[in-house]
């Protein structure tokens, strides 16, 4: 599935923008609701996995860290592979961004050949890419 970022995450992306709020760090979780993401979907729609239960994360994706330019005639943001270490087996469908106090999803990605069942002391990688085009 492609990226969707919902009207909250674009709603903070505009005012970041603008110099209207303050940009912050971002974190990164994994979700584990057989969800299809739509522009209207909030944070309440999600289950992510939890920690320490399922998983260590989330994972604090800091702002300094983004590699930005262009890549294949379009831009994009990109950061390093981030691992996520399970304690539990659990069905992972996909994962999403939020700001710092996960407040509001500024992305969401549904894994195109998920779900994936992970077993206790699997891991999931994911390498979080925000492409304009």
């Amino acid at each position: 599935m492609a990226l969707i970022s919902p009207h909250e995450g674009q709603q903070k992306f505009l005012e970041y923008m603008c110099n209207f709020g303050v940009p912050t760090n971002m974190k990164m979780y994994l979700f584990k609701n057989n969800i299809v993401p739509t522009h209207l979907t909030t944070l309440s729609d999600m289950t992510p996995c939890v920690n320490p239960t399922d998983y260590d994360g989330p994972i604090t994706l800091t702002g300094g860290s983004w590699t930005v330019g262009l890549s294949g005639g379009v831009m994009q943001a990109m950061y390093g592979q981030q691992t996520f270490t399970f304690a539990a087996e659990t069905t992972v469908y996909g994962q999403y961004i939020t700001d710092n106090t996960s407040t509001y999803i500024l992305m969401i990605d549904r894994f195109d050949n998920g779900p994936y069942l992970v077993p206790p002391t699997g891991v999931v990688k994911v390498t979080p890419t925000f492409i304009m085009s």
